[in-house]
């Protein structure tokens, strides 16, 4: 969800090399939702000149910068009406309160025009309806990638499936976006990852299922979401519910540090055969993290779809983005532009859909892959600079540009 999804309200997201790990990454979650994760080493950005054209929103305090169409780059080769579906389910979730550049109101009367417009005529509405904008001080920024695992696992443990996915216990509260049991009247972080993983909640009933490899549920807590295969061959979806209030640390990063892999080595793969080779070690690597997920089952969602995103809806294959919502509306469109992405050059027209604790800034996001090992392979290699350019109404704008917000 970085989420990554229910919020995936995860973590859901270690240096550039585990970015669609999330540990660069994503999110589904709250941390992701979303992803929780703290990413990899942003590349600088380069600060956008002062256009004669800015505005600021008061209602945000951010610096709006509108732009032509034409002055996006792919803009006419994309296929805009592909993002209908995702766009769709945004407009089908609800507003009941004022959002960071839309009020409630506003939002409905965007919405009613979308779902009265097909996918082959969404670019005319783009063209005439709304303005491109860049939002904040920055021009480019860093897109990594995330993807939804499936993961073989089981309803009972066996010598093989031993390693526990766990539902929230009862005392770990939320207050804002900070998790914790509460303690003295105070909010306070709950047991580490080193502490579940001796067994602080063994005995309690909350095991949802279980997994055969430590290193798949770590990084299942870094996507926040994923799908799970059981013996009988039902498929099931786990989403982020809530974390245990520590603060995320890059276990990549650590791998390093600690001379346990070369700079640019602490991928995915090399993490898990290090744990492999050297149990001992491999848990004091990735007890470094002791931010933890607590997961939910989640029933009854589309099975062509990805999990369910920070804004609450299902995330779309290469049309849902997780950013940072101090910036960037859930629910509005943004047009990337990518040029060096693993799989070529992806200017595309996104959803912002989902947060990840890893994802701060104006020009920060993370790429949806979809599900499965494919889509992780592709996610593991994701990093390249990004520009990022939402698209508000022009009634929006016009409000802002007059100073009636």
């Amino acid at each position: 969800m970085h989420l990554g999804a229910g919020a995936v309200r995860t973590q859901r997201h270690a240096l550039g090399l585990i970015c669609a790990l999330s540990i660069l990454g994503c999110s589904l979650t709250d941390e992701r939702v979303g992803p929780p994760n703290s990413g990899p080493e942003q590349q600088p950005e380069t600060t956008a000149p002062v256009s004669s054209g800015t505005l600021v929103d008061a209602r945000s305090g951010h610096r709006l910068t509108p732009i032509r169409f034409s002055d996006l780059r792919g803009w006419r080769d994309d296929d805009v009406g592909a993002v209908g579906p995702a766009l769709t389910r945004s407009c089908q979730r609800q507003r009941a309160s004022d959002g960071l550049l839309l009020t409630a109101a506003e939002w409905r009367a965007l919405c009613q025009r979308v779902l009265a417009t097909a996918p082959s005529s969404l670019r005319t509405l783009f063209e005439r309806d709304f303005t491109p904008v860049s939002i904040g001080p920055r021009e480019r920024g860093l897109l990594t990638a995330y993807f939804e695992p499936v993961l073989e696992a089981r309803r009972r443990p066996d010598q093989v499936f031993r390693y526990p996915i766990y539902r929230k216990p009862p005392e770990v509260s939320r207050r804002g976006d900070a998790y914790g049991a509460i303690s003295g009247g105070r909010l306070r972080p709950f047991y580490s990852r080193a502490q579940i993983d001796a067994g602080a909640l063994r005995g309690r009933g909350l095991e949802i299922a279980w997994l055969a490899d430590p290193v798949d549920l770590f990084f299942l807590h870094i996507q926040g979401s994923g799908r799970l295969r059981l013996g009988n061959g039902e498929l099931i979806r786990v989403g982020f519910a809530a974390k245990n209030g520590h603060a995320y640390k890059s276990v990549g990063r650590a791998m390093i540090q600690r001379g346990w892999a070369r700079s640019g080595g602490a991928s995915a793969a090399a993490i898990k055969a290090f744990y492999r080779a050297d149990p001992r070690r491999g848990r004091e690597l990735l007890a470094v993290n002791k931010s933890y997920i607590f997961f939910r089952e989640i029933r009854n969602l589309d099975a062509r779809a990805g999990p369910v995103g920070a804004q609450g809806v299902q995330l779309t294959n290469g049309r849902s983005i997780a950013v940072d919502r101090r910036f960037i509306e859930l629910g509005l469109p943004v047009w990337v532009d990518a040029p060096n992405t693993p799989s070529g050059p992806r200017a595309r027209l996104t959803i912002a859909q989902d947060t990840g604790s890893a994802i701060k800034g104006s020009q920060r996001a993370d790429f949806y892959m979809g599900s499965g090992a494919e889509a992780g392979r592709i996610a593991g290699r994701f990093q390249t600079p990004v520009r990022l350019v939402t698209l508000l109404p022009n009634s929006v704008l016009e409000e802002i540009r007059r100073g009636r917000r």
